[in-house]
Parts: structure tokens; sequence; C-alpha cells
């Protein structure tokens, strides 16, 4: 007797978020590792989540290449970008290839240059500094 494999792809995709999960867990917190296996089943993280962990995220989007959890994400970002943080966003921006919330955070750094001038930017690599250098030259 031939026994075929089933046709419900469940335990296929069951299997896959067992092994994702078990993947994240070693880097993020149980939510993060919820919300992001949950997004494959739901498409959508709830926004509280996604705001306590912005860089997370970002970075399982981008690690991952999952173009639609990092536009969920971008919008997000955008949505909480301010002249406090506009040069983290655009650090997150540049370093997770986020180009919405890259072009964002550029548009606000170059309306605020007077703001720019107080911020200790030493903190961030040289290749960024020479970015927002370029964005308000």
């Amino acid at each position: 007797m031939i026994r075929r494999p089933p046709r419900s792809t469940q335990g296929v995709s069951s299997a896959a978020s067992d092994v994702y999960k078990r993947q994240v867990q070693l880097h993020f917190k149980e939510e993060v590792v919820k919300g992001f296996v949950g997004f494959f089943y739901s498409r959508k993280i709830p926004q509280e989540i996604l705001e306590e962990n912005l860089e997370k995220f970002l970075s399982l989007a981008d690690s991952y290449d999952v173009a639609s959890l990092k536009l969920q994400v971008e919008e997000v970002a955008v949505q909480l970008l301010t002249t406090e943080n506009m040069v983290d966003m655009f650090y997150l921006g540049d370093l997770y290839h986020a180009t919405q919330l890259k072009m964002a955070s550029e548009f606000l750094i170059s309306r605020n240059k007077e703001i720019l001038k107080e911020m200790d930017l030493s903190r961030f690599p040289a290749n960024v500094f020479a970015a927002i250098l370029k964005v308000i030259c």
C-alpha cells in the first residue's frame, strides 16, 4: 500500500511556524516572537506592540525579507516621527533598508536644521553622519 502525503498544508505551515519561533526566540522577547509568527497568519501586528518594538520588527522584516511587514512597521514609525527622534528614525531607515522611513526622516531633518545643530550625533556611525550632512547641505 502506497501512502500519500496529506493534501493539507496545515502540518507544513505549523512546522514552519515552530521553526520560526525557535529561531527568533533566541534574540527576541515573547511578544515580538508571537507578533512575528502571528503576522504570517493574520498579516497584522497590533500597533501598540509595533510601537514598543519598532527596531526589532524592522530587523526581522529585513532579515527575513518580509516586505509587507516592513511596510507595516514603517507606517507606524512614520506616525511616531518627531524632531526629537528624527535622527534615530533616519538611522533605523538606513540600517534596515526602510526606504519610506528614511525618506520621511530626511524630510524632517531638512526642515529642522536648527534643532539638528543642538543634537549629539557622535553615537551614530560615520556613514549616517555623512548622509545627514548631505541632507542638510
